[in-house]
Order: C-alpha cells, then structure tokens, then sequence
C-alpha cells in the first residue's frame, strides 16, 4: 500500500492527478442545472447551464 500512496503522490506532483467530481455535484457547487449528460464505462460528459440576467 506503501507503494502505491509513492506513486499516487507522483502523479499529483507531476501529472494533476486527480479525483472527478460526478456531474451532479459540479452543477450543484456552481449553481447550474444539467441538461445533458452521458456516461460510457468510467468516463462522462454534460452540459451544465447557468441562469444569468439577459441586458439588452
């Protein structure tokens, strides 16, 4: 186990590594709404939109 905290450490150092929020936490931390999203296997995509003031 030792081992393998040697590497995660490494990869966060010189890679970014690290852990994905899933899409509902995303839109819920920055006050949007999913309006899309889809999953194959561990990876997602989605659209998330922002109510914002229409000027003009």
């Amino acid at each position: 186990m030792a081992r393998l905290a040697f590497w995660r450490k490494r990869d966060e150092q010189y890679f970014g590594f690290h852990q994905d929020l899933p899409p509902q936490a995303i839109a819920k931390l920055l006050g949007g709404q999913i309006v899309w999203q889809q999953r194959r296997g561990p990876l997602w995509a989605a659209v998330i939109v922002f109510p914002r003031a229409m000027v003009g």
